[in-house]
């Protein structure tokens, strides 16, 4: 299975966005809170001294399900989702580039979801383990403006 990135079009073109690492997870709000502790924890040992943010928020409803709801069901089939929604949590950092962030990217993913570096994490959700996709690029809104909330 190839690594689990994010489609493009979850990020803006607009300049005036910063840039960030998006990671996508098909959870609960409990498996979302867990999830950006994990960010937070591999940040501070990956750039202990650059200042970084990490919001959580679900993501708008767009009217079709989402690659890991597809995902998720395909591994437990019949069981009910409960409360588990699509939630991305975004870090920025605005002292690093691009490609500074796109190095981030994959050791953060792998904090999320082990297995992720080796394309294995999505062969794991019927074990509970949560995967995940990343994108890489500008935000499409502001981070940490409503209706995103920083915990």
């Amino acid at each position: 299975m190839a690594k689990e990135y994010a489609s493009a079009g979850t990020l803006s073109h607009d300049e005036t966005l910063p840039w960030v690492v998006r990671i996508f997870v098909y959870t609960d709000e409990q498996g979302s809170h867990a999830a950006a502790r994990k960010v937070r924890d591999a940040l501070s040992q990956l750039i202990p001294d650059e200042e970084v943010q990490v919001y959580e928020d679900v993501m708008p409803d767009v009217g079709r399900t989402s690659s890991l709801a597809d995902l998720w069901a395909e591994a437990n089939p019949g069981v009910d989702p409960g409360e588990r929604k699509r939630y991305r949590i975004s870090v920025v950092a605005p002292g690093l580039s691009h490609a500074e962030l796109a190095d981030l990217s994959g050791p953060l993913a792998e904090a999320v979801s082990p297995g992720w570096s080796a394309g294995s994490a999505a062969s794991q959700v019927a074990d509970g383990n949560v995967p995940c996709r990343v994108a890489v690029g500008r935000a499409d809104e502001h981070p940490g403006e409503p209706p995103l909330v920083q915990n």
